[in-house]
């Protein structure tokens, strides 16, 4: 079952990579002249390996994509998805279904939402966790092409089995700069840092994170990207895996579509 449903998923994922791209953009709610209350979000990105607060989860290509549905009453749901390009099972595979309410106040954004991790053995527990998140925001219009998003985020993991590690926090703060070069290409870079309470009951410790893209707008629907993240380890973690494999590079090039 679980390779039928991989195997299902990879080709719609690679059906519409043959189509499009864009980096994660998820939840943009745009009330259509038709008078839409709701948008349809897709991405779909290849990534060189997946690495998760710092940790490689799997050290070969994998295939990452969501779907969003998104109300205009800031409730949006989403259903995220990895896939490996083995016919075995890793931690390549996971799926992830998150319920969020996004809400303004003042001049700020507010993101809350609840996730439940399905990994490895989809529908069987082993390594799944919950993800309680809240993030802050503040959208900055520095000139008519550049806007910069300072924001802070924080996610308490739950595992659901004791062997499956400890309960921990994972706070992340940063800021998202993007510039708008033309009608067709936006450049962004996000610098951010992450301290980690010891999820999972991993170490404790420091992670900087840097991601940076290029964005190419072909319509009002579709745009695709590329990009690069970097992991660089503040701290030794000499009790986990990241103490072993040190600091990451990821690419990764993929698609936004919204309708």
């Amino acid at each position: 079952m679980k390779s039928l449903i991989l195997a299902l998923v990879s080709a719609l994922t690679l059906q519409f990579t043959i189509a499009g791209e864009n980096f994660p953009n998820c939840g943009n709610i745009d009330e259509t002249d038709e008078g839409g209350v709701w948008d349809v979000t897709l991405t779909s990105h290849y990534l060189t390996k997946y690495v998760f607060i710092g940790a490689v989860s799997h050290d070969d290509p994998v295939i990452q994509s969501d779907i969003t549905v998104a109300f205009l009453n800031g409730l949006s749901f989403n259903i995220w998805w990895s896939t490996d390009m083995e016919r075995e099972q890793t931690w390549g595979d996971e799926f992830d279904y998150t319920i969020t309410y996004a809400k303004s106040f003042a001049e700020f954004d507010l993101d809350a939402s609840i996730s439940y991790f399905d990994c490895y053995k989809l529908l069987k527990s082993q390594g799944d966790s919950f993800d309680v998140k809240v993030k802050v925001g503040h959208d900055w219009e520095i000139s008519e092409n550049q806007t910069v998003v300072p924001f802070a985020e924080l996610n308490y993991y739950i595992p659901t089995q004791a062997d499956g590690g400890s309960n921990g926090i994972v706070v992340e703060v940063g800021a998202k700069q993007s510039y708008q070069l033309n009608k067709t290409f936006l450049f962004s870079h996000q610098p951010s840092l992450l301290y980690d309470t010891g999820a999972y009951g991993m170490d404790s410790g420091s992670i900087l994170k840097y991601q940076v893209g290029l964005e190419a707008r072909i319509n009002d629907h579709l745009n695709f990207d590329i990009g690069v993240q970097a992991w660089k380890m503040l701290s030794s973690f000499n009790g986990d895996v990241r103490g072993v494999d040190g600091d990451q590079l990821v690419g990764m090039a993929g698609f936004t579509f919204t309708w």
